[in-house]
């Protein structure tokens, strides 16, 4: 890899040069504004490297799906996102946002990391491994999203009219990078979610508040439904809400025992007054919660007299936001059948359940050759040994893959710790980038000559 290594870092310009295209405009989803230019220039990159880019609109977001043949039988797949977060107050920039700006060590602009640094690290891999090699060692598909930041939504249905574009035998996903101790992460999964809104409605309108002793109270009515979801120890009660979860393996048992995680710094760094009674001590138990288990959270709840001063009024709605995050093979759609049905078995027939998003969720096995595979190159690259996490922090659309076709899914990418994905200053480090472009052509070569990729 010596000779491919060589190459990327004599052509690094060109790979600054590719990023600064693509930060130079906005796509921003939520407004659905830039659609059409973003696919174009990420189909001129594609086209430009010799792949044949196709751009499919689906319900008026454009995909764009790119296609590389190699010599083996086997396609190594790259999902990623062209449309970018928005840039918040422009006075908070240090430099124009849409003007990819090298500052010291760092490249500064919108999508900077998230996520078209990526999406030229891998393009840039491939292009310089084809050059050195003269041909790709397996088919390369690039699948491009327009819609990632506002959560996808069109995603699950394209991929199911589309799986005969899609096919491929594992797939790398859109981000990742190095936690603060520098030691990338590399990711094997995603919760996915059930977010619903519910609510309960008693009355027309606020009463005065003389009336609460006779008139139910909006708010009482929500906490006791509330009360029935979870008990003190934090498992759900919800009937068969755990009967799709898979025992946890013991090599599974093994990766989270491997992770780095300082459960005391983390508990310190976000100053959490008292370790709450319903998580384990043990560390490999707390791990498991994060990790590998599903869980049920209250993520915001309203009604009633919120203005500051003396409101005595008989609140009549009210209603919370819940995520259930879910694991391999839970399904969001079956969830909330459960979920109607058991709430009215508790007599909460009357509580209206709003589904505000869902993702399913996605998991690899870290036994899975090509899981194996990543976790060994990037050891040969990287310095700390990279850490490999179950899952991400947060949700994904990863799912969305995992499901139709169950291959292995694996995440990482060219970020860092102050990337400052989604605030101003967004930002990667030089040194990250080229680091992650030849990782990328590394991998691909590596993953080659694994047979079973499952």
């Amino acid at each position: 890899m010596e000779d491919i290594a060589e190459y990327i870092d004599r052509h690094f310009e060109e790979y600054v040069q590719r990023l600064a295209f693509l930060c130079s405009f906005e796509t921003l989803a939520a407004e659905r504004r830039g659609f059409e230019e973003g696919a174009e220039r990420v189909a001129s990159m594609f086209e430009a490297i010799g792949g044949d880019p196709r751009i499919i609109p689906y319900e008026g977001t454009p995909y764009v799906v790119t296609h590389m043949p190699g010599t083996g039988d086997h396609t190594l797949a790259f999902y990623n996102h062209f449309d970018t977060y928005p840039i918040g107050p422009l006075s908070a920039w240090e430099t124009p946002p849409f003007e990819l700006t090298r500052r010291d060590n760092r490249l500064i602009g919108r999508g900077a990391c998230d996520n078209k640094g990526n999406i030229v690290a891998r393009l840039s891999a491939v292009e310089a491994y084809k050059a050195v090699r003269g041909e790709l060692p397996m088919n390369i598909l690039f699948f491009q999203d327009a819609e990632e930041e506002i959560g996808s939504p069109t995603l699950g249905k394209f991929i199911n009219h589309h799986t005969d574009i899609l096919q491929a035998d594992g797939w790398i996903w859109e981000a990742g990078g190095k936690d603060a101790s520098d030691r990338l992460e590399i990711f094997l999964g995603a919760h996915g979610i059930l977010y619903v809104d519910l609510e309960v409605t008693t009355a027309a309108e606020s009463i005065h508040g003389s009336y609460a002793g006779s008139f139910p109270n909006a708010i009482w009515r929500l906490v006791w439904a509330l009360n029935t979801i979870q008990d003190e120890q934090g498992r759900v009660r919800i009937p068969h809400f755990y009967d799709a979860v898979q025992p946890v393996t013991a090599d599974m048992r093994d990766l989270l025992a491997s992770l780095p995680v300082d459960l005391e710094q983390l508990r310190n760094k976000l100053r959490i007054a008292d370790w709450p009674e319903n998580v384990p001590e043990n560390r490999l138990s707390v791990l498991e919660q994060q990790y590998v288990a599903p869980y049920a959270s209250i993520i915001g709840m309203g009604g009633g007299h919120q203005a500051e001063g003396v409101g005595i009024i008989l609140p009549h709605r009210a209603n919370a936001r819940l995520g259930f995050f879910l694991v391999p093979d839970q399904d969001p759609d079956d969830l909330l059948t459960l979920l109607r049905d058991y709430l009215i078995d508790q007599g909460f027939g009357d509580v209206k359940i709003t589904v505000e998003a869902t993702l399913p969720p996605a998991g690899t096995p870290p036994t899975a050759g090509l899981a194996r595979c990543l976790a060994e190159t990037a050891a040969g690259i990287y310095d700390p040994t990279p850490a490999v996490f179950p899952s991400m922090r947060g949700i994904s659309p990863m799912g969305y893959i995992t499901k139709p076709f169950g291959v292995p899914v694996m995440g990482t990418g060219v970020g860092y710790i102050d990337s400052r994905i989604h605030q101003p200053n967004e930002n990667i480090r030089i040194e990250d980038f080229v680091q992650n472009i030849k990782l990328m052509a590394a991998f691909i070569e590596s993953a080659a000559g694994v047979e079973d990729w499952g």
